[in-house]
């Protein structure tokens, strides 16, 4: 889904319309990230209408996990999504992936 329309010559960003959920992570009894029941909540509010979601955006913990963790909480949630809602995803752990390696794996998403 592109975000982007054309109007009068220049790009201008369209903003979906609609809630925007920030998504919170379920722990299993051993504190480790349920990505199964993440999974499920993410399916739940996509099909239920939601306007789009924030993935790893304090609500999911993004100062408790590394950075491999982190990076699993936006991959699935945007594989999960498959392209029907948009996700957004902070921009401020850049102090936590050092030489411009976040812009790359944003990319990479």
């Amino acid at each position: 889904m592109s975000l982007r329309q054309k109007n009068a010559g220049t790009d201008h960003v369209k903003t979906p319309a609609g809630a925007w959920h920030t998504m919170v992570t379920p722990y299993q009894v051993d504190l480790n990230a349920d990505f199964g029941a993440y999974r499920e909540m993410v399916e739940w509010y996509t099909v239920n209408g939601v306007g789009g979601l924030y993935a790893n955006c304090l609500g999911s913990g993004m100062y408790h996990f590394g950075n491999d963790e982190r990076l699993l909480l936006v991959s699935e949630t945007t594989e999960t999504a498959r392209g029907r809602v948009p996700v957004a995803t902070t921009g401020n752990l850049h102090r936590f992936f050092p030489n411009g390696r976040l812009k790359v794996m944003a990319r990479e998403l």
